[in-house]
């Protein structure tokens, strides 16, 4: 079963909705045994205005899956974004996040993934300070980050940490690249993980304990009574207002990766390796990232060349654009009834 290392900007109240979503399908594939999930690591807040890193969040997931995993405030952002000459000598306090990704890669008799789902300062600071605990013991970093061709036009993510976001290509070990999008200007191209659906579409396929959690979080609810909450009833109503708003989605193909599994055409989860017709892939390529941020690369497929300077590095890509979102929406909402 592949561990998991999950790194977020989940945040009460919430930034970015679509975070929640995706702690939700993690901790779905871990209910029903296809992930190890060893530590949620969430990033210290970008901004004033941004809520507290969500501790309830975890709480409440571990409380829907039964499970107990730990979870840790990642690095402050103001003392240590953009200063990669603190990172290898900063006090232990100051990198508890990064010290606890190396404690469990080093610990680990398997190999580790890694996704990051927001910023990257806590995986860069640990690989500055143990690259060779990466290059030994890290199956592959899951980086959800960029654009695919226009990559000048930086994202979001990419933008407010350029330095950390440019230090996880030089990692020892793969790296599953998962551009949030293509060209930002036009939002056309198919190397991007981008998709949108409307939350009634999980919402009417959920548990009454997970809709308590999404509508929790999508309210803002400043209730402290955050686990039994889940055992009260949802106001139909604001179900249904929620439900017709549409949800901005990134990552939920590159969890399923994780996991080894894919989605078909027809939004079917199959086993990666016997999927004859997935929705999306990851393609080999050659990359390198300057300390702005903007990368370059090219594709290996089909070349019979592998990139002799690094450990493999993959591309998402959309195989069928215009059945992309509903396969993943049918997915999404499939793996959910986990829990």
């Amino acid at each position: 079963m592949p561990k998991l290392i999950h790194i977020t900007d989940l945040y009460h109240p919430h930034a970015d909705p679509d975070d929640h979503f995706d702690l939700a399908q993690i901790f779905a594939l871990v209910k029903k045994g296809d992930i190890e999930l060893c530590q949620v690591i969430i990033d210290w807040p970008a901004f004033d205005f941004h809520g507290d890193p969500a501790l309830a969040a975890v709480a409440q997931m571990n409380l829907l899956s039964g499970r107990n995993v730990p979870v840790t405030v990642g690095a402050d952002i103001g003392r240590l974004r953009g200063r990669p000459e603190l990172w290898k000598n900063a006090s232990p306090e100051d990198v508890k996040a990064a010290d606890r990704i190396l404690e469990i890669l080093r610990n680990s008799d398997e190999k580790v993934y890694i996704t990051i789902v927001g910023g990257c300062l806590d995986t860069a600071i640990a690989l500055a300070r143990d690259p060779d605990a990466f290059r030994e013991k890290c199956a592959g970093i899951v980086l959800n980050a960029g654009s695919g061709t226009n990559t000048e036009n930086l994202e979001w993510n990419v933008n407010l940490g350029r330095v950390e976001y440019s230090a996880i290509f030089s990692a020892p070990c793969p790296i599953y690249w998962n551009p949030c999008f293509d060209n930002i200007e036009t939002g056309q191209g198919r190397y991007k993980t981008y998709w949108k659906f409307p939350m009634k579409r999980v919402f009417s396929e959920a548990s009454s304990r997970l809709n308590a959690y999404f509508i929790y979080m999508l309210t803002k609810n400043p209730d402290g009574k955050y686990l039994r909450v889940l055992d009260q009833a949802v106001d139909e109503t604001v179900l249904t207002e929620w439900g017709e708003a549409d949800r901005n989605m990134w990552c939920t193909g590159s969890i399923f990766g994780i996991a080894g599994l894919t989605v078909s055409m027809d939004g079917e989860i199959h086993p990666a390796d016997a999927c004859a017709d997935p929705v999306y892939s990851y393609e080999p390529i050659r990359v390198t990232c300057d300390g702005n941020g903007v990368t370059t690369w090219e594709s290996l497929e089909g070349t019979g060349c592998t990139d002799d300077t690094a450990a493999p590095r993959y591309i998402f890509r959309i195989n069928d654009e215009e059945r992309y979102a509903e396969a993943m929406t049918k997915a999404l909402a499939e793996i959910l009834k986990q829990l």
